[in-house]
């Protein structure tokens, strides 16, 4: 249940307005692994041999500014984006399988 005014809708605006960027990021990043196979295969292979740094700076390389964490396994790999706070107005979450 809304915990605001029905009528006031500035903070869900707020929120949404506070996403497109890293959806935004998220689409580039997205578009670098579908149509750039050595971009995925870098990633993967640094996933595979537990390298975080090495994971966490191709990911930037690929347009992504927004704050995130990473996880990974032999599944796949997720991108949680989440801004800092206490009370964030957004959460997206991008899981990918290998």
């Amino acid at each position: 249940m809304p915990t605001t005014d029905p009528g006031n809708v500035e903070q869900f605006q707020y929120a949404a307005k506070q996403l497109l960027t890293p959806a935004a990021e998220m689409h580039q990043f997205m578009n670098s692994v579908a149509f750039n196979p050595g971009f995925a295969k870098q990633i993967k292979e640094a996933a595979a041999q537990n390298k975080i740094q090495d994971v966490n700076r191709l990911i930037h390389t690929a347009g992504i500014r927004t704050p995130y964490t990473v996880g990974f396994n032999p599944n796949g790999i997720t991108l949680q984006f989440q801004p800092p706070g206490p009370s964030p107005c957004f959460s997206i979450r991008l899981a990918l399988c290998w």
